[in-house]
């Protein structure tokens, strides 16, 4: 499988700075450990590819095994619901109740609104 862009994230299309093994190293140091020689390469054919992946879902995925990559990216993307769940049920704010409130509550809310935003583009990507 060909990835379009190696500097965006797989997962969710932020910025990637880090490589995801498909599957991961803690499982194929044990396979390695328990297997023969000639099992593990089947095991593992066609198998140990990178993926471009930001920090974050990165370290969401960890240890996790998934069969392909389309069920990596769903278990992530439930994860990042699960993380962000209480930022994502922010409500919309009309710019007439923004301008109602102080300037410490209105810059909080409208960072809230663009991290809600940014969770949701990553969870749709």
């Amino acid at each position: 499988m060909e990835l379009e862009d190696p500097t965006i994230c797989y997962y969710c299309g932020l910025l990637a700075c880090t490589e995801d093994h498909v599957i991961p190293l803690s499982i194929l140091n044990t396979l390695d450990r328990i297997a023969d020689p000639e099992t593990y390469r089947k095991l593992i054919k066609n198998r140990t590819m990178l993926v471009p992946a930001c920090r974050e879902c990165n370290c969401l995925l960890g240890s996790t095994y998934q069969k392909t990559l389309e069920e990596r990216k769903a278990f992530l993307k439930k994860r990042l619901k699960q993380r962000y769940k209480k930022l994502l049920n922010t409500p919309d704010w009309s710019q007439a109740e923004l301008n109602e409130m102080g300037p410490n509550l209105k810059k909080h809310i409208i960072s809230c609104l663009y991290e809600r935003d940014l969770i949701r583009r990553r969870i749709r990507w």
